[in-house]
Order: structure tokens, then sequence, then C-alpha cells
């Protein structure tokens, strides 16, 4: 038996505990205080004769995903051009003399002692980002935030020289900008995650040393632990702004709960985990039958959040005994159910494959959920699922049928669906076949001209996915929307640019990246549809929808049920398409369509 009553973690070594941390940045504090303040009141009358008045700066920076502070620099730049963005450091040709200086020696961030007495930095941690940053990256900074914000850093120390380097190069504020998150964020994000992950005291001093003596190297062997990598972001291949963080909205929902992630080793499931660790759940506990991708979300969440409990738990959704042994022992309050068999060509040569794990394995979560009273259930579903050409939609709409039924007799649960496009750089995804493409020298191979398809990134969708237990009900079908579908030729067009390439029809340039046909794939539709009717009602969410979709009657979806075991049983895929053509494909009956709301 699978003993499920103890808790892992992959870390044992006990962090750096915060009161320890906090004494030793105050005693530092008033140690430096002597030296600090009569420096400062020179470098304050250098700054009035330089440039004038003001002579400090201040903006706002993020101590947390939610939380910002005011941060307080000696101004380096005359009037109001120091507005905080990434400026290359000390070779910016409007620094004068005194902001050189000031940049090359970092004395230009003395002032900050005052906001580590305050208790908004320490001495040593993740650098603080301003809050435009964290926006555009939330993904990267969630784990980052988790410790206070330093003056120096490992980060600070090991990509000092690189940074400078790449920003020098840019030629105006804006584009410093863009360098700076395109570039230096990623790397400096994976260092800073490194250093909240293995954070000590010893470490804290090494980091002091190295930032003080530059020359010294006794931080490198730090710098070189491993660390999760830092996803890679497209979120500019939309060619649209990015969706801020909605953690605010949704953290309330999960604080102190027990949450089971179905798939949890999935592109959609692994950023599900790393969402909810933020919000400081009670427990998580991981279901997922990849080994390595088990393996690989529970290190990265155990080193992260060391004091958070994590479950893996390796196994299916089809093992109804294991699922009634996880529900009778653990107190889940919410389940989130992304594990599915997704890729659409292979699923048309595996048909049963699909429909036992997406549909039979949807039914038998469900049925343990709401026997266990769990409070919510969520099912996570695919815009494939309307109107499906392919099996992978289609039993991704068998398995919204069943759940619109079982909320006809949720008893104490609720449950609800999210359907939602295509996420970019999921494994499998066009994405990540472009850029192999791409990295190969071409062709970049698009299936038609005109197929197009609902693009987001995951963060993006996940953030949705969650604001939804907020305001779903009991039976809804809440559909996510990113704006307008956008062509796959397109995103290969923007890809090859990106990768500073020239998309070409037939490649003959010589940075030139062809882009050819190849004709749709079995399965594949020109585009996706996000309803059946067309029609789609708003919620309290401006890009969350629900969608009126019918669903048949309790005794039409217990003999589709029976169909399907029956279809299983005999390993007959004849007997399974028949079923798919009936009740996936076929006519539903649209007077049942609002039978499922929750009941008064």
């Amino acid at each position: 038996m699978l003993n499920l009553s103890s808790t892992a973690t992959a870390s044992t070594r006990p962090p750096f505990q915060a009161l320890h941390k906090r004494l030793f940045d105050v005693s530092l504090v008033l140690i430096l205080a002597p030296l600090a303040l009569p420096l400062l009141g020179l470098l304050a009358l250098l700054a009035v004769l330089t440039h004038g008045r003001p002579v400090f700066f201040v903006s706002e920076r993020m101590a947390s995903p939610t939380h910002g502070f005011q941060m307080i620099k000696l101004r380096s730049m005359p009037g109001e051009q120091n507005d905080g963005k990434a400026t290359g450091g000390h070779k910016m040709p409007s620094l004068g003399w005194y902001g050189r200086f000031l940049r090359r020696t970092h004395l230009d961030e003395l002032p900050q002692l005052l906001n580590i007495l305050k208790g908004d930095m320490s001495f040593v941690g993740p650098r603080a980002p301003l809050r435009r940053y964290v926006e555009a990256r939330p993904d990267l900074y969630g784990a980052v935030l988790q410790a206070r914000p330093g003056l120096t850093g490992l980060a600070t120390v090991v990509y000092r020289k690189t940074e400078g380097r790449l920003l020098a190069r840019s030629r105006s504020a804006e584009e410093n900008d863009q360098v700076y998150l395109r570039r230096c964020v990623p790397r400096k994000a994976q260092l800073d995650r490194i250093y909240v992950a293995h954070q000590s005291l010893a470490t804290d001093l090494r980091i002091i040393a190295a930032t003080v003596f530059p020359h010294i190297r006794p931080i490198a062997k730090c710098a070189q632990r491993r660390g999760p990598a830092p996803r890679a972001d497209h979120a500019h291949l939309l060619a649209r702004a990015p969706m801020g963080s909605q953690l605010g909205l949704y953290a309330a929902e999960f604080a102190g709960g027990s949450i089971l992630i179905t798939g949890a080793g999935g592109s959609i499931g692994s950023e599900i985990c790393r969402k909810l660790a933020r919000c400081h759940p009670r427990e998580l506990i991981l279901l997922e039958q990849s080994e390595l991708a088990l393996h690989q979300i529970c290190q990265e969440l155990t080193e992260i959040w060391p004091q958070m409990t994590v479950m893996p738990i390796l196994g299916s959704v089809t093992d109804s005994a294991l699922l009634e042994e996880l529900f009778e022992s653990r107190n889940v309050d919410v389940v989130l159910h992304a594990a599915a068999y997704k890729h659409v060509p292979l699923l048309e040569d595996n048909l049963r494959p699909a429909l036992h794990n997406n549909v039979r394995g949807t039914v038998r979560l469900a049925k343990a959920a709401r026997k266990a009273r769990v409070a919510r259930f969520v099912l996570i579903s695919s815009d494939k699922a309307v109107r499906p050409k392919s099996r992978m939609g289609a039993s991704k709409r068998l398995s919204e049928i069943v759940l619109q039924d079982m909320a006809t007799r949720s008893g104490a649960t609720c449950f609800s669906i999210v359907r939602f496009g295509n996420v970019l750089g999921s494994s499998g995804s066009v994405v990540p076949r472009f850029e192999a493409q791409i990295a190969a020298g071409g062709p970049v191979t698009v299936t038609d001209p005109h197929i197009s398809r609902y693009l987001m990134t995951v963060s993006e969708a996940v953030d949705l996915v969650l604001t939804t237990t907020k305001t779903a009900q009991n039976g809804d079908i809440n559909v996510l929307t990113m704006g307008p579908p956008v062509r796959i030729a397109t995103l290969a067009e923007r890809m090859i640019r990106s990768a500073g390439k020239t998309p070409q029809a037939r490649g003959r340039r010589r940075d030139g990246i062809a882009i050819t046909y190849v004709g749709l794939r079995p399965g594949e539709k020109l585009s996706e549809e996000l309803s059946l009717s067309g029609a789609l009602h708003p919620t309290p969410h401006p890009r969350i929808h629900r969608a009126p979709d019918p669903c048949p009657t309790e005794i039409e979806v217990a003999t589709l049920l029976r169909q399907l075991d029956q279809a299983l049983k005999n390993r007959c895929d004849a007997e399974a398409a028949a079923v798919i053509d009936q009740w996936a494909t076929g006519p539903v009956n649209t007077t049942a369509e609002h039978r499922h709301e929750r009941k008064a």
C-alpha cells in the first residue's frame, strides 16, 4: 500500500531563519552608521553642487508579487532623467562625472541602509524589481520574491559585468528596458532562485565579501549549484500587451488549503503548482504518471519553498483504488484536473487509450472527489472540444459532458470546466518545433497558410484558470478569451525574425528561413471555436466568459458511459468511434441547457 500519511520534501537542511537574518541586518547597519552618515552627507553636498536638487531619488520596488515599497537612492542624473529604468550602469552618456562615480562605486545605493533598517530590504537577497518587470514576468519573479529583497545578492555579483555590457549597447532608456527584460531578467532570476533555495549566513557573508572586493571569487561555487532553469518567454510572439499577474484575485481561495493537481508534471499542471505555491496552501498533492516529470516539479517546488508540504504521488487518474486511498487519507479541499492525453495526431491512432484516460479517468476522479465532499473540482478542457474533428477533442467533449451531468448531483462539490486555446511553448506544441527547425536552418513547416489558433502564455492561462475558482458556479463552462486568433504562418514569421533571420518563400537569401506548407494533419481544423452556439456570457472578469453549452439528459449520459465501457471492454475501436460520432460530434439535447445550474 502507498503511504499517503507522510509528507515529502526534497530539502532537509534548515533554512536561514528570518529572525537571525533580521538581527544580522540591523546589527550591520548600526556598525556602519558612524561611517555611512558623514559619507552620505558629503555625497549629498556634491550632488547639490553638481546637478542641484532633489538629492535623493525614490522609486517603487516590489518586496513581494503583490506589495511594493519606496526604495531610496542618491540621484545620479540631473533633473527627472533618472526615472528608475534599466540604464546601462556607469557608461550612460547622460551621466556626468559625479553620476559615473556613484554608479561605478555603487555609492548611489548608500541611502538604502534606511530601507534595511525599516525592514523593507536585507543586505543580501534578490534585487528588488520594478512593478512592471514583475507584471511582465510573474512566472520568474513569483519564486524570486519569496525572500526579502537585498542591497546586493548572488545575481548582482555574478551577473554585474555581463549586464553592464548588454545594456551599454542600447541607444535609449526604452531599448534598455526591453533588453533588460528579455536578456537579463531570466538569468538573474535563475541565480536569485538558487540563492533563495540555499540561503545561509555563510552564503550571505561570501556575497558581501564578493561585493566589496569584486576580484575575490568565493561565490562562484554557489552560482554553479544546480537550480531550475528559467523557462523560455514566448509572450513577445503574441504581439500584444501581456496580462498582469492575477495572484491577488485568487490567492485567498487557496491559502491554507489542501490542493490536488492531476497531471502535475505537464506544462499546465507544473505552472499551476508554481502559482499555487505562492498562495501559501497547507499542502500540494501532485498526481502524475510520468516519473521524470513528477521528480522535476517536486524537486523545483521543494527547493524554492522548503517549508511547504509537497506530496508527490506516482499514478494515474484511472486507478480507482489509488484515488479512493488518496481521498480517504487526505482532507482535500480543491481538485484541479489537468491530466489528459492531448497530442492530436498521436491520439488519432490511439482512440481507446485517449477515451480511457481522458473520459474514464475524469469520471473516476470526479466520483471520488464527490464522495470525499471536496469543495471544488475544476476540469481543464480545450477549445478543441467544441464540434471536435479530432479524437482528442472528442475525448475532451465527452469529459465535459460527464462533468456537466455530475454537476446535477454534485452534493457538496462545485464542479466547473475551463476551456481555452493553445498554450505557447507547451510540450509537443508548435513553438518548440519551430524553434528546432529554425535552429537547424529550416524549413519551418506549417500545415496550411490559413490555419489559426487562439494563443496565450502558460502563465496567463493558469492565472485565469485559478481565477475562475472564485466566481465559477456549479456546472459552468468558463471560456478564457485572449483576443483574436493568430495565424500560425504569422507566428512562424515572428519566430524567424526573433532569431535574427528573414522568412523566405523559398529560402533564397543567406539569412533566409523557408516556410513550407505540408497540409493539415489528421484531426486538425483550420480554426477553433469557443462555444457550441457561438454565444459567450460575461463574468466579473473581462477575460473570462461563460459558454451556455447544453448537456444531454441524465439517462442519455448513463447510456453514453455504458456504451463507452462496453467498447473499451471489447477493445473495439469501431464501437469507440461510434460513441464519439453519437455523443461528441452529434446533436445534443438543448432543452437541458440550464438544468445544471446550482440549486438555491
